[in-house]
């Protein structure tokens, strides 16, 4: 069968295959490769994490003082008011203007180191949303690259079907022009041709879908000239790591729960920012520079307002301001009220994560154990059927036994063999998952 791909022995990603390496064909690795380099979602997290570390350094900023330059309006107070007596503005008072650098600092500002946790948290879930990010795209190539195998494989099987379907069907339309055989024999093979025609066509578009995933998963556009490297999975690997241990592992480093633990840190900070919200602020403030107390009381001319030298003097003021809420029709308490279900709902959803992770790892681990038994059942089948197949051949071939010996016998080595890869194609994707679930490298699960 004519194909521009090689059926070989790989090493990758563990000690499974024996492969020499062409650097023509784009093994699992090269494709792990070209998808770290060219996938568009990481261009997204690469601003992502520029944000988050913007937004830290904005919170950040609050523990230090700022500095302004400024123009103000100063009130001043007419002459012949008696001590103690409310000046109305604009009838008992004047105003100047004060030019010059005011500093302020936040001497106590609530919720300013919630802020400043919740941002670095921000930081620490940006990181871990990258290796999550990173470790699915990863899992997707190698569930893609494994579906290739599969539908190559199954299209190999057809070719090999059909072939063989056809030098019968060659003999068969012989005997029915010599009239060994009636036209019901030769009628049942045409159809059966049609079938196996039909059933290659279907495995050639499968593979035409796999490879184009495949290229979809690396963040390309499928490259018509790139050929895939096919490997012969002889066998899978074992498991070193029990139900137990990696349920514990997960715990520990799963981005599901990881990420969920944030989320809880950020909804209680946030909770306290919003309680904090019924305390003052004490900021302390300080202004150095000039202050012109004609500038808005003069018939003098604006220009001359501003450069006569006279209308300036030097001046400085400074001092404690304090401010504190007293009524925000309700603002508050409904805020609190808020921020703390959004808390209470990111518990909740902390928990159930931690039960999916759970019984996810319980389910996968499962079905990799139960998975690996009907692998080695299904070895033993194929040889089983390779070998009949091999004695019917024989059989026909002597006339010991008719056409539909060989269709039944060819048949049942097709099911037994995609059984098979299908089984070792599902362990290794459901390994795959297995390693992104728990957070370690698939190295450490099994050997």
């Amino acid at each position: 069968m004519k194909n521009k791909l090689l059926l070989v022995l790989l090493l990758a990603p563990f000690s499974l295959f024996a492969v020499e390496e062409d650097s023509q064909l784009l093994s699992l690795n090269r494709c792990l490769e070209i998808a770290m380099q060219n996938h568009s979602d990481l261009q997204v997290l690469n601003e992502d994490e520029i944000i988050d570390y913007a937004n830290y350094r904005i919170v950040n900023a609050q523990k230090k003082p700022s500095l302004s330059l400024g123009i103000t309006t100063k009130e001043i107070k007419n002459d012949g008011l008696e001590s103690g007596e409310l000046p109305i503005p604009g009838r008992d008072t004047r105003y100047g203007v004060v030019a010059g650098l005011t500093a302020t600092y936040d001497l106590y500002k609530p919720g300013r180191s919630e802020s400043l946790r919740i941002s670095k948290k921000n930081l620490e879930q940006s990181s871990i949303e990258r290796i999550a990010k990173i470790e699915n795209i990863r899992h997707k190539v190698k569930s893609s690259y494994y579906n290739y195998i599969l539908a190559y494989e199954s299209r190999r099987l057809q070719d090999l079907t059909f072939k063989r379907y056809s030098r019968i069907f060659r003999k068969i339309t012989i005997e029915s022009q010599a009239g060994i055989i009636g036209p019901v024999q030769l009628s049942d093979w045409q159809i059966k041709m049609s079938t196996a025609e039909l059933d290659y066509e279907e495995a050639q578009q499968d593979l035409e879908r796999s490879r184009t995933d495949l290229f979809l998963s690396m963040g390309l556009a499928e490259d018509v000239n790139a050929n895939i490297e096919v490997v012969q999975m002889e066998s899978v690997p074992d498991l070193i790591i029990n139900e137990e241990q990696l349920i514990q592992i997960a715990q520990n480093n799963s981005s599901v729960i990881l990420l969920n633990n944030i989320a809880v840190d950020v909804a209680r900070n946030n909770y306290l920012i919003s309680r904090s919200k019924r305390y003052p602020v004490f900021t302390l403030f300080s202004t150095l520079g000039y202050t012109n107390n004609e500038f808005l009381n003069t018939a003098m001319d604006p220009v001359d307002r501003v450069v006569e030298s006279d209308n300036w003097e030097p001046s400085w003021t400074g001092g404690v301001r304090a401010s504190m809420p007293i009524y925000t029709g309700g603002a508050i308490p409904a805020n609190i009220q808020k921020a703390g279900s959004e808390y209470k709902k990111q518990l909740f959803s902390k928990n159930s994560a931690e039960l999916d992770v759970r019984m996810s790892v319980r389910k996968i681990y499962r079905r990799l154990i139960s998975l690996k038994k009907q692998i080695d059942i299904s070895k033993a089948a194929v040889i089983n059927a390779q070998t009949n197949l091999r004695i019917v051949e024989r059989s026909y071939d002597s006339g010991l036994v008719e056409q539909g010996s060989i269709s039944d016998a060819s048949e049942d080595v097709y099911s037994v063999e995609i059984i098979l890869l299908k089984n070792k194609i599902e362990y290794m994707t459901l390994l795959s998952e297995l390693s992104n679930l728990v957070g370690i490298q698939e190295e450490l699960i099994c050997r």
